[in-house]
């Protein structure tokens, strides 16, 4: 996937774990983002990480438990109803029992042997222990956020418009507030759109690079960069974190092992 025209092929700064190497970073360049890339796992997050942030923040709406119903609201899983996972929302969430490759089954049993409880899905609140994992497939196929909230009948409405092959260079603000936004179209033609509200959701890198090419963010960082500081935010651009996906575990079967269809990364199986 690196490298092509849907990918944004991000380079990280030489990381001091990894011996100063370079990495690769996908990022989906695509209508439905990187949902449109990953490995199709569903996992909310664990209850202490929304805590932090309630605690952070002096806001218990921020919470496990008050944004439980936002994500059963979301939800068409198969164990929805049960008070904790939802049912009938747009985003299917598949808990494959039968499909369970080989590997992954060993996988399970191995660390149940060791005493890891087994789990029905990662997504119950409880995190420590075995269990497949969720994903978003239906009928065998990957789900987008694009495929489950741009459907047909949104797409059709009169009051949506999708610019693709744009990009927003800035916000422009009036005061503390949003007035438009600098947007560069298709063919490099400069747009200004106006709106009353603007919800930014351009990804963990682009969000904060985004508002700091604004002039919003820490004013040392802006200032060496040549960007005016109209809103002095030291926050802005700092604290990333991800999650580390170690690749190239290979394994010598004893028998045939059968391929697994839900996850690309199990083509790994074949290379030795």
């Amino acid at each position: 996937l690196q490298g092509r025209s849907y990918d944004w092929d991000y380079r990280t700064e030489p990381q001091a774990g990894t011996a100063g190497r370079v990495h690769h970073w996908a990022r989906g360049r695509l209508i439905g983002g990187s949902s449109c890339l990953h490995a199709m796992g569903y996992m909310r997050g664990h209850p202490c990480d929304f805590q932090a942030w309630a605690d952070a923040t002096d806001d218990h709406r921020w919470s496990w438990n008050e944004l439980l119903p936002v994500f059963q609201a979301i939800e068409n899983h198969p164990l929805g109803g049960d008070g904790i996972h939802g049912k009938g929302g747009p985003l299917p969430i598949y808990l494959p029992t039968d499909e369970v490759s080989p590997l992954a089954r060993a996988f399970i049993e191995a660390g149940a042997s060791l005493g890891l409880p087994r789990l029905k899905g990662h997504n119950s609140g409880e995190m420590i222990g075995v269990t497949p994992n969720s994903l978003n497939i239906r009928d065998g196929r990957r789900v987008t956020v694009a495929d489950a909230w741009l459907t047909p009948a949104v797409r059709s409405r009169g009051n949506l418009t999708i610019l693709t092959g744009s990009r927003v260079r800035r916000l422009i603000l009036d005061g503390n507030r949003m007035r438009s936004l600098e947007v560069v179209g298709r063919h490099g033609s400069l747009l200004e759109v106006f709106a009353d509200q603007v919800v930014l959701c351009a990804g963990a890198l682009e969000s904060p690079a985004l508002l700091m090419r604004s002039g919003i963010g820490p004013h040392d960082i802006l200032q060496a960069a040549g960007v005016g500081c109209l809103i002095d935010m030291p926050e802005i651009g700092r604290n990333l974190q991800d999650h580390l996906l170690g690749a190239g575990n290979l394994y010598a079967a004893r028998k045939p092992v059968p391929p697994s269809r839900l996850q690309h990364s199990e083509s790994m199986t074949y290379m030795r």
